[in-house]
Parts: structure tokens; sequence; C-alpha cells
């Protein structure tokens, strides 16, 4: 489990609400009051604009499979905080905190 992207994912996620205030707040799309913790295998991971994107399959307790969806901070900040879209490749298992979108959608 690589839990040294947790920290940065905390970080862009951090970031976040101050970068998105231009366009649009984060407040509108994620419960900002409440937190999740999804754990799963990345089956693709995209660094790009406006956010860096980890799709990943959640197996739950019944044994389903789900994709969800982690959002992150935007390409600019995380290539400045030393990220270079090598951090996560698919088959990777990872554990993301982060908040729960308002329309209770995964992906």
């Amino acid at each position: 489990m690589k839990h040294w992207l947790l920290g940065s994912l905390a970080g862009a996620a951090l970031t976040l609400p101050l970068a998105s205030v231009a366009h649009h707040s984060a407040a509108v799309l994620y419960h900002l009051d409440q937190q999740i913790t999804v754990e799963g295998k990345v089956t693709r991971f995209t660094l790009g604009n406006p956010h860096a994107r980890i799709f990943l399959a959640v197996t739950s307790a019944d044994g389903t499979t789900k994709e969800w969806l982690a959002e992150g901070g935007s390409r600019t900040v995380l290539l400045r905080n030393g990220w270079t879209g090598e951090e996560v490749k698919p088959g990777d298992a990872i554990k993301i905190i982060g908040n729960p979108s308002r329309d209770g959608s995964n992906v």
C-alpha cells in the first residue's frame, strides 16, 4: 500500500479549495464536513487539468467491485509539489482519504 501517496493527496486536497475559488467551490460538489476512506487498486491515473484523477477498483465486503474516482489538485500544483505522473500506476493498491461527493456517486 502506498501510504506516502496519502500525504501527497491530502496536500493536494488542501490546495483544492484555494485553487477552486476562481472557478467553483468544492463545497458545491463535496461534503467538506465529512470524510471517507477508500482502498482499492488503481485502474487509471491522469495528471491533467483541471484536476488529477485516480480511478480505483474497490471491492466491497460482499465481493462486488465498483469503480471509484478520486480527484486531486491541479496538474500545476502537483507538478510544483514534485509529482511527475509516475507515482500511481494501474494495479497499485492504495488508500485514499477524502470528502464524499454530494450526489452520492462513486465516479
